[in-house]
C-alpha cells in the first residue's frame, strides 16, 4: 500500500507540472526516496538528480539520504519502467551516505555527485565513462580501481580522499586538474597507455614518497607533483617531451635528492641532479643535491622552491632567473654568482621574485671589479652585503701536474674539506695531496689551515705557530710581502699587476717574483697561483719531484678554469669514482671506498680527543653526524645521495663515495 501511495503521488506530481528540480520520483531498494530527470523519454533512460532548484543545501526541506543506499538498475513508475543510466550533478551532495552500490546501466558520475559523503569503500559499476568535477572529493574511501571502461576523470574528482593505493586502467585516459589533490597516497605507479599527468593531478601528496612512470608519457603537467614533501626521487622516461609548460611540476617537494633522465630522451637531459631542457638549457627542475652545470642558461619558474640549502652557486653561464626560481628556501645562506653581468631576474612582487621569501641579508660573492654592477642591478640591488669573490669558496677543489725527475708525470690534488677554528681565527681546512709516480701507492697528504681577510690569505706556519701571508691579492706593482715556510721565508715582489680575462670573465692577476725564484710566476685572483698553490719548491726541497702548473679549478663541481687541453671533466670523475682510497695516516681510515651504503671507519682513540664525526657534502653542508666509541665502527650512509663526501673526526678529514 506505500509503495502503491508513493507511485500514485510521483505520477500526480510530474502530470501536473514539474515545479522542482526533478521529473520523477522512486524507491530504491534500500527505501531511499530517488529524485529523478528523464534522460530519453523514448528509451526510458533516468538519471538521478537532487531534488530542489540549486544553492548550496540541495537537501533543503527533503529528507536527506543516509546509510547504506542501492541504486536499482530500473525502476517502475506507473505503467513505465525506467532505466537508471547517470548520476547527475550534485545527486547526493554532502549526504551522510556510508556506502552506495551501483548498477551496471550507470555509465556518468557527475560534478559533486557524492561530494563530502561519508563513504569508506567504493566499487565503481563495470560500464561507467565519465566521472565529474568533484564527484567524490572528501569522502573516506582508501582504496579505488577505476575500471577499464573509465575515459574521463573530472578536474579534483578524488580530491581529499583518504586514498592510499590505486588501481588505473592500463589505457590512456583524460584525469581532469587535481584529480588526485590531498590524497593519502604513499606509492604511485601509473599504468602502461597514459600519455598525460595533468596539472596539479598529486598535488599536496604529502605522504608520497615513490613514482613509477610508465613509458607510455609524453606530458607532465605544471604542479603535478608540487609539495609532494616526502618524494625523494624522480626518474623521467625517454618519451616525455613536455615537462611543466611553464611551471615545474614537482615544486615545494623538497625532499627530493635526485633527479635522472632516461637516456635516448630528445628533449630533457638530466646532469647534476638537474633537469634541463636542452634546447633552451633552461633548468627546469632542481632539488637540493642539485648542481647546477656550468653551460645552463636560465633558471626556470620555481626550479628550485624549497628545493636549496647552504650556499647558492649560480655559474657564469647563467644570465636568467626565472620567477620564484628560489621561493622560500631560507636556508640559503650565501650565493656565489660567476656571470661578470648580473644575471636578470624577476622582481615583480614577493611571490613571484626570484628570490622571493630568501633574507637579503646573506652574503653575495660576484667576480672581482663586479660588485658596481651587481649593486645596480634590478633584483640584486635588494642585497645590501655583496662582495667580491675570495679564494676559498665552499667546494672549491685544484689540480695541478707534478713532473718527477725521472720525467713521470702524477698530480696534486687540493680540496676544501671543512672549517675549523686555529689560533681563535675561524679558517678553512684544505686537503693536498701529492700522487707520485706509482700513483695509487705513492701518496703524501697533508692538512693546511687558510683564512682570508681584506684580500691577504693567511696561512697556518706548525713549525713557528703563527699565520704568515700567503698571497696579497690587495698589492699593487711594487708592494712586496714575505712568506714564512717552516724556518725559511720568502720575500715576493709584485713585478706587475695585470687583468686575465677568460670566458669573458676579466680576473685581477699579479706578476710576482722572489730572489731564488722558487714561488715566481702569476697569481690569479679568486683562483690561485699558476705555477703552484703553495711554495712547493721550498716545502718540498731535496726531494726528486716538482709541481709545474694548474690544470684545472672546480667549484660545487663546476668546472670553472682550466689551463691547457687537460679533460677536466674525466679528471674530476676519475677522482671521486676511483678505487679504494688508502689513508697515509693509519689513525683514521675509511672502506671499503667507494661504498654502496655502509661505511666502516677506523680510529684511534687515543689520538682522537672527541671520537665525533661529521660528514659534509660538497657544498660543505653537514650530512650526517654520529658518535665513534670503538675501533672499528661502521655507519649507514644508505640514505645518502650517490657522490663525494669528506667525513671529519677531530682534526682528520678523508673523502669517500657513495655509489
Amino acid at each position: 500500500m506505500k509503495n502503491k501511495l508513493f507511485i500514485t503521488l510521483a505520477l500526480m506530481m510530474f502530470a501536473i507540472g514539474n515545479a522542482h528540480a526533478y521529473d520523477l520520483m522512486g524507491l530504491s531498494p534500500s527505501h531511499h526516496i530517488l529524485y529523478l530527470n528523464i534522460l530519453d523519454a523514448e528509451n526510458h533512460t533516468v538519471g538521478v538528480t537532487y531534488p530542489c532548484q540549486g544553492g548550496s543545501t540541495y537537501y533543503y526541506n527533503y529528507d536527506m539520504p543516509e546509510g547504506d543506499l542501492i541504486i536499482p538498475e530500473t525502476l517502475t513508475i506507473g505503467s513505465n519502467t525506467w532505466t537508471v543510466v547517470e548520476i547527475m550533478n550534485n545527486a547526493f551532495y554532502k549526504c551522510p551516505i556510508t556506502s552506495v552500490e551501483f548498477p551496471n546501466t550507470i555509465t556518468s558520475i557527475g560534478d559533486y555527485a557524492f561530494f563530502e559523503c561519508q563513504l569508506s569503500s567504493l566499487d565503481l559499476p563495470d560500464a561507467i565513462t565519465t566521472i565529474g568535477d568533484w564527484a567524490f572529493g572528501h569522502v573516506r574511501i582508501q582504496e579505488l580501481t577505476l575500471p577499464e571502461s573509465i575515459d574521463s576523470v573530472g578536474d579534483r574528482a578524488f580530491i581529499g580522499c583518504w586514498l592510499t593505493s590505486f588501481t588505473l586502467p592500463e589505457k590512456d585516459v583524460h584525469y581532469g586538474d587535481g584529480c588526485f589533490v590531498n590524497t593519502r597516497l604513499v606509492s604511485v605507479v601509473l599504468p602502461e597507455g597514459l600519455t598525460t599527468i595533468s596539472p596539479s593531478m598529486f598535488l599536496n601528496c604529502g605522504r608520497l614518497t615513490n613514482v613509477v612512470f610508465p613509458s607510455t608519457l609524453t606530458s607532465i603537467s605544471g604542479d603535478a607533483f608540487a609539495y609532494c614533501t616526502r618524494l625523494s626521487e624522480i626518474q623521467i622516461p625517454s618519451s616525455v617531451t613536455v615537462i611543466g609548460a611553464g611551471n615545474n611540476p614537482f615544486r615545494g617537494s623538497q625532499s627530493v635528492t635526485s633527479i635522472s633522465v632516461e637516456e635516448g630522451n630528445p628533449v630533457y637531459y638530466s646532469e647534476g641532479n638537474c633537469l634541463i631542457e636542452r634546447d633552451t638549457k633552461t633548468l627546469i627542475v632542481g632539488c637540493r643535491n642539485s648542481v647546477i652545470p656550468n653551460d645552463v642558461v636560465a633558471i626556470g619558474k620555481a626550479a628550485f622552491e624549497r628545493g636549496v640549502e647552504g650556499p647558492l652557486c649560480l655559474p657564469a653561464s647563467v644570465t636568467s632567473l626565472g620567477e620564484s626560481a628560489f621561493y622560500n628556501c631560507p636556508s640559503i645562506n650565501k650565493i656565489y654568482s660567476y656571470n661578470p653581468i648580473p644575471p636578470t631576474m624577476c622582481v615583480q612582487n614577493e611571490i613571484q621574485h626570484s628570490f622571493a621569501h630568501v633574507s637579503r641579508d646573506i652574503p653575495v660573492y660576484v667576480p672581482t671589479g663586479c660588485v658596481e654592477a651587481y649593486r645596480n642591478a634590478p633584483g640584486w640591488d635588494e642585497f645590501p652585503n655583496i662582495f667580491e669573490m675570495g679564494l676559498f669558496p665552499q667546494g672549491a677543489e685544484w689540480y695541478y701536474e707534478i713532473l718527477g725527475d725521472d720525467g713521470s708525470i702524477t698530480y696534486q690534488y687540493l680540496e676544501y674539506a671543512c672549517d675549523t677554528t686555529v689560533n681563535h681565527k675561524t679558517v678553512v681546512v684544505i686537503i693536498r695531496t701529492n700522487t707520485l709516480y706509482d700513483k695509487d701507492d705513492n701518496t703524501e697528504t697533508s692538512r693546511e689551515y687558510l683564512y682570508e681577510e681584506d684580500g691577504v690569505v693567511y696561512w697556518w706556519n706548525p713549525t713557528l705557530g703563527e699565520f704568515t701571508t700567503l698571497y696579497n691579492f690587495r698589492a699593487e706593482e711594487g708592494d712586496e710581502w714575505e712568506i714564512k715556510v717552516g724556518e725559511e721565508s720568502l720575500t715576493m715582489h709584485v713585478d706587475e699587476v695585470l687583468d686575465y680575462e677568460y670566458e669573458g670573465q676579466v680576473y685581477r692577476m699579479l706578476r710576482v717574483s722572489d730572489p731564488e725564484d722558487l714561488f715566481s710566476g702569476d697569481i690569479i685572483c679568486e683562483i690561485g697561483h699558476m705555477t703552484s698553490f703553495f711554495p712547493e719548491r721550498l716545502m718540498t726541497r731535496g726531494k726528486d719531484y716538482q709541481v709545474e702548473g694548474i690544470r684545472c679549478f672546480w667549484q660545487f663541481g663546476q668546472l670553472v678554469f682550466k689551463q691547457g687541453d687537460m679533460g677536466c671533466d674525466e679528471v674530476h670523475s676519475g677522482h671521486y669514482w676511483a678505487v679504494d682510497e688508502q689513508p697515509n695516516d693509519a689513525a683514521f681510515g675509511v672502506y671499503p671506498n667507494p661504498t654502496n651504503g655502509v661505511l666502516t671507519i677506523q680510529h684511534s682513540a687515543f689520538r682522537i680527543q672527541h671520537p665525533t664525526f661529521r660528514i659534509t657534502n660538497l657544498m660543505g653542508q653537514t650530512v650526517q653526524t654520529g658518535s665513534l666509541t670503538a675501533e672499528t665502527q661502521q655507519i649507514d650512509v644508505t640514505n645518502l645521495p650517490q657522490g663525494m663526501y669528506f667525513i671529519s673526526v677531530g682534526d682528520m678529514t678523508r673523502k669517500f663515495v657513495v655509489r
